[in-house]
């Protein structure tokens, strides 16, 4: 393949029109070109972003002799400061699997649809094009190709989220586990619709007991720890959490999600995955599905699309409606229609100086 450099790229008027030249050198020839941008004077903004583009592709010409893993190494040095954001969370692992694979030893013109397909051979369709699309997404971000590849169909849609009764099921597998942080885990996604990620990373200073009408939590980007949702307690999870806090002092950890003394706690996969078995739940059912659940059931409920936004803290209403439209008044109704049943209190967990871990007890009486 080629490499191409622009140089001495300029806009200028001519006439009602913009134009653009500039000198294109391909295999050590130089070529003046000269042609219509498309644009009028009062477009110049597009007509310089669309230069800027044509430079940045060309320029870097040289970047498609790079195989698939050194251009996702490249864009994830870029990207890796926005892991913080929900949709990048996992990245780090798909990125992993990528690098493992065959196709990460390929330039972006040599994969083949073959290739696209012994790629998606193992793994599930929604894997295998969320994979693939990260693929695309990097060859276009670091070398400018609009690449396309092949990629299996989508799969069957499915409902994405739990009935009351399958919720209720899942919290009481996670409320008789051996250890009580799957179960606070589970219970925070599901009665504040947070992302699993913002529910690890929760600290008790940002657990507002005394503010508002039953207190407030406020989950926070990683990154810079702005606000990113503040989100009403309802009534049985302020209980919850006021017995977790009172039950240990001084805590071992800061974080509200704690496991043997440590957090937060990185990852709760196994721990989910073996409730969700023993729950006898789809094995389709991931933390985030609580977040999906959630908020099905707050718009069941009869809440507006503003209102759910508010509570899982997106900005816009439009992006909730988009992402959750398989799926009020005021953003304490909201949350209310997350009630859970009130279970007898989990103990809380401490270590002691063996590292055996023990409970202090304390039982509660069941809400009726």
């Amino acid at each position: 393949m080629s490499k191409i450099i622009i140089e001495n790229a300029k806009l200028y008027q001519r006439g009602s029109w913009l134009w653009r030249q500039y000198t294109k050198i391909e295999d050590d020839t130089k070529t003046f070109v000269r042609e219509t941008t498309g644009y009028r004077p009062d477009e110049r903004i597009k007509a310089e972003q669309e230069l800027e583009d044509l430079k940045r592709k060309h320029d870097d010409g040289h970047k498609v002799q790079m195989t698939v893993a050194e251009i996702i190494d490249e864009y994830w040095a870029e990207k890796e400061l926005e892991v913080a954001a929900s949709s990048l969370a996992s990245d780090p692992s798909h990125i992993k699997k990528i690098k493992e694979s065959p196709i990460a030893n390929l330039r972006p013109d040599q994969i083949t649809r073959k290739h696209c397909q012994e790629f998606s051979r193992d793994i599930s369709a929604g894997t295998a094009r969320k994979r693939l699309g990260k693929i695309r997404a990097a060859i276009r971000y670091v070398t400018g190709i609009d690449i396309v590849l092949w990629m299996p169909k989508p799969p069957e849609p499915r409902p994405y989220f739990l009935t009351i009764a399958e919720v209720d099921k899942l919290l009481d597998v996670c409320y008789n586990a051996y250890s009580s942080h799957i179960y606070y885990f589970a219970l925070l996604a599901y009665t504040t619709g947070a992302r699993g990620g913002d529910v690890r990373r929760l600290k008790w200073q940002d657990v507002l007991f005394d503010e508002g009408k039953s207190g407030y939590i406020i989950y926070r980007r990683p990154a810079n720890g702005k606000p990113t949702a503040k989100v009403p307690l309802n009534n049985e999870l302020r209980d919850e959490l006021l017995t977790l806090k009172d039950k240990v002092k001084p805590r071992p950890t800061d974080h509200v999600i704690e496991f043997r003394g440590h957090g937060c706690v990185t990852n709760v996969q196994t721990a989910f995955e073996s409730a969700v078995e023993r729950a006898g739940l789809p094995e389709w059912v991931t933390p985030h599905v609580l977040r999906h659940t959630a908020v099905t059931h707050m718009r069941e409920a009869g809440m507006s699309w503003e209102d759910i936004a508010e509570v899982v803290g997106h900005l816009s209403p439009a992006t909730t409606k988009f992402v959750y439209s398989h799926a009020a008044p005021q953003t304490h109704a909201a949350v209310g229609a997350l009630a859970v049943k009130r279970r007898a209190s989990r103990s809380a967990p401490i270590t002691d100086q063996e590292g055996q871990r023990s409970y202090v007890q304390n039982v509660r009486g069941q809400r009726s």
